[in-house]
């Protein structure tokens, strides 16, 4: 059945093109009313296929011509967020920068800015992780601070990494003062809280009291290490202590100084 259509097919074309030519020669004129009526209806047809064909190219090639502007418009505003927080992120660091050198009390020490990562999540202490490390000059013991509050002190540093050890680490014991004059030692208590301890029962000690370094040790003298909030006074007890809240929260800090001498 197929092979019958097919020829069939092929013979109404040969005769469609035989009319064709012989018409133009007028040599059929009285055939060429009755067969065209045959062939008119698969010219018709023929012709629809065609202009629907080239109507789907079309579609297809505009499709593909939009995806292309989408994905190129796409791309040049992912490349203007990529510019504009760059700028932002310059801003930002340059005010802090200003704001640090600021700080009178430092103004001859050598400053290394530095980004904070995150905590470290697997050491036994907890430590603050920062951007900078030996390759930029950065060394065990070297403080860390922002504007005039202590952070804390680099306990470890790799060429591009630096751990820094922090006033709540148990082992932490920093000689500090109050604005009023108390003198104490500041520690750290389960890496959660901090006190001041080994302040004489003769010293005024209150609630809102900055707590502040003494310059003893390897430690500059009046970083700010936190604010008193609540006292602890036993009066059969030869010292009075108090805790400690620091002034920033540091899960929140994005931007430090390594102190340099």
């Amino acid at each position: 059945m197929k092979i019958a259509g097919s020829r069939i097919f092929l013979i109404l074309l040969i005769l469609g093109v035989l009319i064709f030519i012989l018409d133009s020669k007028e040599k059929i004129n009285f055939l060429v009313t009755p067969i065209s009526k045959v062939f008119i209806p698969f010219q018709i047809a023929t012709l629809k296929v065609k202009n629907d064909l080239y109507q789907f190219a079309q579609v297809i090639t505009n499709a593909q011509n939009l995806r292309r502007g989408v994905s190129v418009l796409e791309e040049e505003n992912a490349t203007l967020l990529a510019e504009n927080a760059l700028l932002k992120t310059t801003e930002e660091e340059n005010s802090v920068l200003r704001a640090q050198l600021g700080i009178k009390e430092l103004a001859n020490k050598k400053l290394i800015i530095a980004k904070v990562i995150g905590f470290s999540p697997l050491a036994t202490k907890k430590y603050l992780v920062i951007d900078k490390g030996e390759e930029e000059g950065v060394a065990q013991g070297d403080l860390v601070i922002v504007k005039n509050i202590f952070i804390g002190k680099i306990a470890k540093s790799s060429p591009k990494k630096s751990l820094v050890g922090l006033p709540l680490d148990p082992d932490s014991k920093i000689p500090a003062k109050t604005n009023r004059g108390a003198k104490g030692i500041l520690t750290g208590e389960f890496q959660t809280q901090l006190l001041l301890k080994e302040v004489l029962h003769e010293e005024t000690l209150q609630e809102g009291d900055l707590v502040l370094t003494t310059g003893e040790g390897d430690l500059e003298a009046n970083l700010v290490l936190g604010e008193v909030k609540d006292v602890f006074k036993n009066e059969k007890e030869l010292f009075q202590e108090a805790k400690v809240k620091p002034l920033l929260d540091l899960s929140k800090l994005e931007t430090v100084f390594i102190l340099k001498e």
